[in-house]
């Protein structure tokens, strides 16, 4: 249980809203919230609340779960397709695909120096 090992769990009833408070948690701790969110249209949901972090600098992290990737790439019409890092890839300071649930670790490591160093992201005009 991630609470066993210090992780605060709070449900949501919409992606939306989970991520927005992810995005806060990342402003007040100025630590990265996180945000899981189901594929397609619940990554879709927390996409604004992504987006809206990382134009106001705010650290959040995002995990969606995905359709078969090889399914995604064939444009074979799978269920809740979407090949969802390219869309976040313009609302995010980074954006990784893990294949294997073991390996999201690593991608968290990759991520969160990006996030809780330097500037939070690209000088808008």
């Amino acid at each position: 249980m991630p609470q066993a090992e210090g992780i605060r769990y709070i449900g949501f009833r919409h992606e939306q809203s989970a991520g927005y408070a992810a995005a806060a948690s990342g402003f007040l701790t100025q630590k990265p919230g996180i945000c899981l969110t189901v594929s397609a249209p619940g990554f879709l949901n927390g996409l604004t609340a992504l987006a809206n972090a990382t134009v106001n600098g705010f650290p959040m992290i995002m995990i969606s779960g995905s359709s078969d990737r090889a399914i995604v790439d064939l444009q074979q019409g799978d269920y809740e397709e979407l090949d969802q890092m390219n869309a976040a890839k313009p609302y995010a300071k980074a954006a990784f695909r893990v294949n294997q649930p073991q390996d999201l670790g690593i991608a968290l490591a990759r991520a969160i120096p990006g996030l809780c160093i330097g500037s939070p992201w690209r000088s808008l005009s």
